[in-house]
């Protein structure tokens, strides 16, 4: 007969707050919009934008990276939307690690540089970077 297994209720604890704890130790994932809004104060207005605001910044990502070149653009996917590592991908193509983090910079700084001059994007940060002194 199998032991029966006893856990542990832990009640210094909430859910909530383990959920907090884990964002804080994985701060690469995008908060959802809903812990966007549990995070904020009661009676604190969220900068949720809009669908026209969402959609317009979308195309101009996508603009951007269909600008790059085929190669570029497999590698951006890989690494980026895919999320596999540098070390898989350099074997794929057959590269060494180096040289394919040395792409994925210069494939970033090209995308920043196409990114920054968009009036979509600019008007987009515009909104959620606190103003200069």
């Amino acid at each position: 007969m199998a032991k029966q297994r006893e856990w542990a209720e832990d009640t210094s604890t909430t859910w909530w707050q383990n959920k907090r704890r884990n964002r804080r130790l994985a701060p690469s994932r995008a908060m959802t919009e809903l812990e966007t809004l549990l995070e904020l104060a009661p009676g604190q207005q969220a900068l949720v934008p809009s669908l026209a605001e969402t959609n317009a910044l979308r195309e101009a990502v996508a603009d951007a990276v269909d600008a790059l070149p085929e190669e570029d653009q497999w590698i951006f996917n890989v690494l980026h939307v895919a999320g596999l590592s540098l070390r898989f991908t350099g074997r794929v193509l057959g590269i060494p690690k180096t040289t394919l983090a040395r792409r994925r910079d210069t494939i970033r700084l090209r995308l920043l540089n196409d990114l920054k001059d968009n009036p979509e994007v600019k008007k987009w940060l515009a909104t959620r970077l606190p103003s200069p002194p």
